[in-house]
């Protein structure tokens, strides 16, 4: 599987993951929402949304490659829900794309998780050397936004050495089987990955994009690797 932009991708996830749900989405281009407004609406209207609380999402083509995430760049609207801020919300997802924005480019809408009890990220590798650790960082009190805004909320972080073969309890060991399913379904083992989790112990996939790391190992990586393993196996 290949990755697209944060909507495209998780359309095609919606087809075959198994250890996560996706929100239904709809997916609007700028050239059709500039052509025809009313088609788009009509859309909206037909999968239920109107008075329903949305998230209008940016999903630019300059998004998530193999890169640059542009994490943060582009503007996403919370809890939309009605047809006037509907429209507002997409001309301001659009308009935080500039002046240049392609008619390729996308706009995704959702609806907000309903009964959300965490949400967070995770990344499939240690950002800041590369090495193999799954690491976690939640909001248990059941924003869905803080850890991806840099809010002030307080989060908490758990590390996870790939290799173990032990799963931790609870929705930590579901968000670690995530990743490992995405690992093989986009053949990669740096992800990035943002989910949410209702009340009734659900997970949500929000999106999945590439892990974009900068950083100089200390040593070569296949050593790094094989030194982490030996202590691991040493203290267990």
């Amino acid at each position: 599987m290949n990755f697209s932009t944060k909507g495209g991708t998780l359309v095609s996830l919606s087809r075959v993951l198994k250890s996560a749900k996706i929100l239904d989405l709809l997916i609007i281009e700028y050239g059709e929402w500039n052509k025809d407004r009313k088609a788009t609406l009509s859309k909206i209207d037909a999968m239920g949304w109107f008075g329903e609380k949305l998230i209008v999402r940016s999903s630019s083509v300059l998004e998530d490659t193999s890169t640059s995430s542009m994490a943060g760049h582009f503007i996403s609207i919370l809890n939309v829900h009605n047809e006037k801020e509907i429209i507002a919300a997409i001309d301001d997802v659009f308009n935080s794309y500039g002046s240049d924005v392609l008619d390729s480019n996308q706009v995704l809408l959702q609806p907000m998780l309903k009964n959300a009890a965490l949400s967070g990220v995770a990344f499939s590798k240690d950002i800041t050397n590369g090495s193999d650790y799954i690491i976690i960082s939640y909001d248990d009190t059941g924003q869905t936004d803080s850890v991806t805004s840099g809010s002030q909320s307080p989060y908490k972080t758990f590390y996870y050495y790939k290799h173990d073969n032990d799963l931790p309890d609870g929705f930590l060991g579901k968000i670690i089987t995530l990743l490992k399913e995405l690992e093989e379904l986009f053949n990669s083992d740096a992800l990035d990955v943002e989910f949410g989790m209702e009340a009734n112990g659900d997970i949500y996939l929000f999106q999945v994009r590439p892990l974009c790391m900068q950083y100089e190992p200390p040593i070569d990586i296949a050593t790094h690797r094989d030194a982490l393993k030996d202590i691991y196996e040493k203290v267990n």
